[in-house]
């Protein structure tokens, strides 16, 4: 009876978004599957007998009972005669039991880049790796709001055809607690959790690292802004500078990058010689080539610049930059592991897990 009660406080952690399926017996070892990593279940240990069990997860006898020979034919269960069911490995189980949304973020189609084409790749093939059925749902518009944005995804959901999705675009993961109460939702980008994002910090790091091992004596950095500046320039010992820009509702990222690295070059040729950084690092592709073709055409003013090519579109920058590049199958693996975390307990708190970029060899 300890062990039935212990359970049934549990419940509201094991049952927090549906557990999709086509048929009973998946839904049933997804239920199973989650009792055991919500409760840390450790191999040898005996689940409750099979009426307990089934009163435990509101399901029928003639639903578990499959499922129990499902997960100990793939070893994930084991049956002993006369003494019950025990754990045996929960993680054996790679069939495909998890439905997973993949919300894509090609919204600028010219500028649809090599590192986001592999990151979904890496994502799908990791996730179908660890027994999951992915698809992919495009934007419809981006307004930032997921019922707009997704509306297909967010009608799936409903149905309750969705155990969890990993989002790659940009809206408030508030609204999907909206649309999917309870239901696991890794954001790799925007207002990340539960996923894994580059470190823009270690990149400072180590680029400013690498700037001064090189010679520069005053380096500064350059990034998009927020909400009410659109570009940054931040020296290290000064305020920062900020550069705003007209913008239209057609104009592409890619675009309005290129002009905001533009606009930031102007503004560093606007400084006193003995002001201007002699290093920069650029945490944005474009933003980088728009700087260093402003540069170029400026003068002789011929700064040491390390850019983040997380674009890692076949970009030509005008002057000759350090690239760091971060490695895109590490980050698809670390952002799925975390994932998979929370899918298979919802308990678990939310948590980031951050891949460095590294200096690209010459």
């Amino acid at each position: 009876m300890v062990l039935f009660s212990l359970m049934r406080a549990d419940s509201a952690h094991i049952f927090s978004g549906r557990n999709a399926g086509t048929t009973q017996v998946e839904r049933a070892c997804k239920a199973i599957l989650r009792t055991i990593w919500v409760r840390d279940m450790q191999p040898g240990e005996r689940l409750p007998p099979l009426r307990r069990l089934a009163a435990t997860l509101g399901m029928s006898n003639n639903a578990l009972m499959p499922a129990l020979d499902r997960l100990a034919e793939e070893g994930a269960l084991e049956r002993r005669l006369r003494s019950g069911v025990f754990v045996l490995n929960p993680n054996a189980y790679t069939g495909s039991l998890w439905r997973i949304a993949i919300l894509e973020n090609i919204r600028d189609m010219h500028a649809a880049c090599p590192f986001e084409s592999l990151l979904v790749a890496y994502i799908q093939y990791e996730l179908t790796q660890a027994g999951c059925l992915p698809r992919i749902y495009f934007h419809h518009r981006q307004t930032g709001r997921i019922a707009e944005d997704y509306p297909d995804c967010v009608a799936d959901a409903k149905k309750g055809t969705l155990d969890g999705a990993i989002s790659l675009g940009e809206f408030d993961p508030k609204g999907w607690d909206d649309v999917a109460p309870g239901m696991p939702l890794s954001v790799f980008f925007w207002r990340p959790r539960n996923s894994a994002v580059i470190d823009m910090d270690a990149m400072r790091d180590e680029a400013g690292k690498t700037l001064r091992a090189r010679g520069c004596r005053q380096v500064a950095r350059l990034q998009k802004g927020n909400a009410t500046q659109d570009f940054l320039l931040q020296t290290e010992d000064e305020a920062p500078l900020s550069v705003s820009l007209d913008r239209s509702s057609t104009e592409l990222d890619s675009d309005f990058f290129l002009r905001g690295g533009r606009a930031l070059a102007k503004r560093v040729l606007r400084l006193p010689a003995h002001r201007r950084p002699d290093g920069f690092i650029v945490f944005d592709d474009y933003i980088g080539a728009g700087f260093t073709q402003h540069i170029r055409d400026a003068g002789e003013y011929r700064p040491r610049v390390a850019v983040l090519t997380h674009v890692q579109n076949p970009l030509v920058f005008s002057i000759p930059v350090l690239r760091f590049e971060v490695d895109i199958l590490a980050l698809a693996q670390a952002g799925v592991a975390v994932f998979m975390e929370r899918l298979r307990n919802p308990a678990l708190p939310p948590r980031v897990e951050r891949i460095a970029p590294r200096l690209a060899p010459d």
